[in-house]
């Protein structure tokens, strides 16, 4: 056996060796703040040139004294080539919660003091740069550094609204419009450029990288993203998602997927392909991080997810 031969034996072996899978979740628990909840950066070292599999899914919002009617999270995904062995760190966002006040965790908005509203859902997204601030996820150049976003939804409350999309995770943006016919006051989406807000509360906006963080009397808290959604009195406003180099979405060098790989899915299941979209494609099953598929039409319930595959 010639030596070339032999050296190409032992790359195949070695790749062989290193194919793997891993995958990052927050475990869900009936606890209101679950002990095992990851809650962390989460660091991998992805070892050569290779391709490799992104998929996140971001968190759903909290219920507050309501059942299930909180927004449902992203899924994003797409291939991407690596060059050279690299660092990325992984934040998977929780489902907001139903009876604490407090902010969610990679960029959830919290709840209201009041007890029917919930906070938004985190986002969950991989980056090249760890966080700098003392919360565990936060940082400009860490949250510009993020090559797949896939965006929280936000928190719901008893009031009686009948279009509760606004709420759900979005795509390249999420969802505007008004609420209900009685309500004079109009949602805007997070976009990729802005954060979600309602005209009659622009001082609870969302911002880069997550829903507003300041607490109102009776505000239900937007779910994270790219860029975060408002808190609002009737439901917390969905964040948008990101893929570097998917249509609509911005570039990062160095660190983008290849095209036609990309998959964006936003909290009601509809599909994100074109970069003029201002609303959801076709209705479309978005994979289950539990393995299968959502229901036609259905977003990712509970808490986030994310999976590195190599391929």
């Amino acid at each position: 056996m010639t030596f070339l031969s032999s050296y190409r034996s032992l790359l195949l072996l070695l790749r062989f060796f290193y194919s793997f899978v891993t995958a990052f979740s927050c475990i869900l628990h009936t606890h209101p703040l679950p002990s095992r909840c990851v809650r962390t950066c989460q660091t991998i070292t992805l070892p050569w040139y290779d391709s490799y599999k992104m998929e996140c899914w971001g968190a759903q919002g909290g219920n507050g004294t309501q059942t299930n009617n909180s927004g449902l999270g992203a899924y994003v995904s797409g291939h991407i080539i690596l060059s050279k062995s690299t660092a990325l760190f992984v934040y998977v966002g929780p489902q907001g919660v139903d009876t604490s006040n407090t902010n969610t965790w990679n960029g959830g908005g919290p709840k209201g003091t009041q007890p029917q509203d919930g906070s938004g859902g985190g986002a969950t997204d991989i980056r090249t740069v760890k966080h700098s601030e003392s919360n565990g996820w936060g940082g400009t150049t860490s949250l510009q550094s993020r090559i797949i976003v896939a965006a929280g939804g936000g928190g719901s409350d008893n009031s009686p609204v009948t279009d509760r999309t606004k709420s759900y995770g979005g795509g390249l943006q999420s969802y505007s419009g008004s609420v209900h016919s009685m309500y004079t006051q109009q949602i805007y989406g997070a976009t990729q450029s802005r954060g979600g807000y309602c005209n009659a509360e622009p001082a609870y906006q969302g911002v880069f990288g997550m829903a507003c963080q300041s607490i109102g009397a009776v505000y239900c808290g937007g779910g994270g993203g790219y860029y975060g959604g408002g808190n609002t009195d009737y439901v917390g406003i969905g964040g948008s998602s990101y893929i570097s180099g998917h249509p609509g979405c911005s570039s990062i060098n160095g660190y983008i997927f290849t095209s036609g790989s990309t998959t964006m899915i936003d909290g009601i299941g509809k599909s994100w392909t074109t970069s003029g979209q201002t609303s959801g494609g076709a209705a479309v099953q978005m994979p289950n991080p539990s393995g299968g598929y959502y229901s036609l039409g259905t977003g990712n319930s509970g808490n986030g997810y994310a999976k590195i595959t190599s391929q």
